[in-house]
């Protein structure tokens, strides 16, 4: 594979997360409204924390795979463990970024819970558009 084909690659695969991000956000504001007038407010809130909380941890978690990949294209060419031995640092400190994305995730649930009424059902919609999205965006532009 050429450079050209690389970065053409990589351009497409930035256009498709930038595609999920914004389908993430018309999607929660079609959820949010539609929760809104077909069921209450207290419902539809439930669906704009879940997705906020979803929306919120994919851009997290793209910030830093985006950070981990740079890392990896830009490590110095040396010995081959050392670079190895790098790279499953690197990939190690993802790991436990997203744990501890999870954990905080968590914690923000539990309190927003304790200071609103939370619909579960609402929550779980909410939580679900970024993978929604994602679906979308592979059923429409996936072969591209």
């Amino acid at each position: 594979m050429t450079d050209t084909d690389t970065q053409h690659k990589q351009k497409n695969d930035l256009i498709l997360v930038r595609t999920v991000e914004w389908y993430s956000l018309l999607l929660l504001a079609f959820l949010t409204g539609s929760s809104w007038y077909w069921l209450d407010w207290p419902f539809a809130r439930s669906v704009l924390i879940g997705g906020v909380l979803s929306i919120g941890n994919f851009f997290w978690m793209k910030q830093t795979a985006t950070r981990l990949l740079q890392k990896v294209a830009t490590q110095a060419d040396g010995h081959h463990d050392v670079k190895q031995l790098k790279s499953k640092a690197l990939s190690s400190g993802f790991a436990v970024k997203f744990y501890v994305r999870l954990f905080i995730l968590a914690l923000v649930l539990i309190l927003l819970n304790t200071q609103f009424s939370l619909h579960v059902i609402g929550i779980a919609v909410g939580l679900s558009t970024v993978m929604l999205s994602v679906m979308i965006v592979v059923l429409l532009h996936g072969g591209e």
